[in-house]
């Protein structure tokens, strides 16, 4: 993408609603999938060591951990809008740093690429697996890795905005 096509953001509140959405969802899913039903399979079953059932467990909470993520995304978004009193062209400018974090756009992809694999696979238990070890393998890579195959490969160029970008009005 060119710097006019990252620039170029005609609905900001959507794309920071999506934003927002895929952080909540993905937060979701690894407190529903990681936390609380592996909680619930040992305090609920006698036999916790039945595998199929904690799998069953973790594809139920972590689709319910999903769906209140997405349900939550649209009033944080607005309570952020409100809290900050941030206006249009601040919109503008979260969305534009967002472009540019590739870090965050790495674990975005891999999470989206991992649901649609694990839910092919195993339906929503699938899903919610898919999701979870993408984002830890995600943070794994940014945190060990992503720094330094960037350097070697040369993959700087257009990595940080712009920093005297007045975003314009439409």
């Amino acid at each position: 993408m060119t710097e006019d096509d990252m620039r170029f953001i005609p609905y900001p509140a959507v794309e920071l609603g999506i934003h927002i959405a895929y952080k909540t969802v993905e937060a979701g899913s690894l407190i529903g999938g990681f936390v609380v039903a592996p909680l619930w399979h040992q305090f609920r079953k006698a036999n916790s060591l039945d595998k199929r059932k904690l799998i069953h467990r973790v594809g139920i909470c972590g689709r319910r951990g999903m769906l209140i993520g997405l349900v939550i995304a649209p009033i944080m978004e607005f309570a952020f809008i409100k809290k900050k009193e941030v206006t249009e062209d601040g919109l503008f400018d979260r969305c534009y740093r967002i472009r540019y974090n590739k870090k965050q756009l790495t674990i975005d992809r891999a999470v989206t690429v991992s649901w649609i694999f694990g839910f092919a696979a195993m339906r929503w238990s699938g899903a919610v697996i898919g999701t979870n070890l993408a984002i830890l393998v995600g943070a794994m890579y940014n945190a060990l890795l992503f720094d330094r195959i960037r350097s070697k490969t040369g993959g700087d160029q257009m990595e940080k905005p712009d920093e005297n970008y007045k975003p314009k009005k439409l």
